[in-house]
Formats: structure tokens, C-alpha cells, sequence
């Protein structure tokens, strides 16, 4: 990537934080809703701004318990912390909200291979792969496990 490129992705990057920002005062006034939540989480989780995401998906947790998108927002920002275990505790509650998501799966499949638990790990990219066959990250995680094993 050139530095021109990457001061660019920098830039629109801080500039949708300070947009956040702005709303994360405004919820002082007022609240927000749980997809609002979200989509805030989702922003800062791209920034790589990633504890901040996980306080804006569990706010969308705590105002929606079955927001399976949410588990995995958070899921995914505590995997950015390198938290594999808390990870792992939030892509359980995705995939019981949403058994049909195969992402899921394959999230789940990493973490547990964060975790050294190889055989899980497995179980979770076949079962990602039974749902839908074109998810490569899938093939490719069940593959470096079972070279591992």
C-alpha cells in the first residue's frame, strides 16, 4: 500500500470517528437504539479502534439479547484484543441466535484454533462448509488444522 493510500484510509477513518464521537455525545441526550449501537460498533471495529467497539456492541447486546449480529461484532472485536476465550463465549450466544450463519461457524472455528482445541476447531469449519461451500476461509482454516494435527 503507498503512503498516499494509506494516509487517505487514516483519514477516512478518524473522520468517521469523529462522527461517533459526536453521536456517543449526542446518546448522553438521548438514547440509542440497538442497531444504532451496532452500526457504531461496526465502525469503530473497522477503524481498529477495537475496545471501543466492544462497549458499542455490548450496549446493543444489552438492549437486544437475541442480536446475533451484535454477539458477533463483539465476538470479532475481542478477537481484535487477541481475548480468544471472551471471543469464543460470544460467537456461542451468535451461532445459538443463528444456527444458518455459517460465518459464525468459521469465527468459531478460528477462535478455538486461537485456543489450541484443534479438534473443535475442525468441527466448526465443517460445519461452516456444510452451510455454504464457497466460504474459503472455512477450507482454508480446516485445512491448516488438520496439517497441525
Amino acid at each position: 500500500m503507498n503512503r498516499h493510500k494509506q494516509r487517505t484510509y487514516w483519514m477516512i477513518c478518524w473522520l468517521g470517528m469523529w462522527g461517533l464521537t459526536a453521536l456517543s455525545v449526542q446518546a448522553q441526550e438521548s438514547v440509542l437504539s440497538a442497531r444504532e449501537y451496532f452500526l457504531t460498533g461496526a465502525a469503530k471495529y473497522k477503524c481498529n479502534a477495537c475496545e471501543y467497539a466492544v462497549k458499542d456492541f455490548t450496549s446493543a447486546i444489552d438492549l437486544q439479547k437475541d442480536y446475533a449480529e451484535a454477539w458477533y461484532g463483539r465476538s470479532q472485536s475481542y478477537a481484535c484484543l487477541s481475548q480468544y476465550r471472551e471471543a469464543l463465549s460470544d460467537i456461542k450466544m451468535a451461532i445459538r441466535y443463528n444456527k444458518e450463519e455459517p460465518l459464525y461457524h468459521e469465527a468459531s472455528g478460528r477462535f478455538k484454533s486461537a485456543i489450541d482445541d484443534s479438534l473443535g476447531a475442525v468441527r466448526d469449519f465443517k460445519a461452516a462448509i456444510a452451510l455454504d461451500s464457497n466460504i474459503w476461509q472455512a477450507w482454508y482454516g480446516l485445512g491448516m488444522e488438520q496439517f497441525r494435527m
